[in-house]
């Protein structure tokens, strides 16, 4: 389970960085935070016209609750970002 004092930095990047907060697909306006300390979800970037997985870029999951359209954040954007505030 994620620590709720990160969530609720990661709930401040978004606010600060994120202009705009209306789910494109339905209009929502609640979104959730998929995000679990120790463990980052990645996008794994493939190499055109091969097999060879290259590297994973860890980022942030929000899913809009009404109609789950999924968004994702780069997760270095937000250590940044947080380190910043330090």
């Amino acid at each position: 389970m994620a620590n709720q004092r990160i969530i609720e930095e990661i709930e401040d990047f978004l606010y600060e960085k994120v202009t705009h907060h209306v789910c494109n697909l339905c209009g929502g306006n609640d979104w959730l935070i998929d995000y679990a300390e120790g463990y980052n979800c990645s996008i794994l970037m493939v190499e055109h016209n091969s097999s060879n997985t290259s590297f994973g870029i860890p980022f942030i999951v929000t899913e809009c609750d009404n109609c789950g359209n999924i968004r994702t954040y780069s997760l270095r954007a937000f250590e940044k970002w947080r380190n910043s505030r330090k």
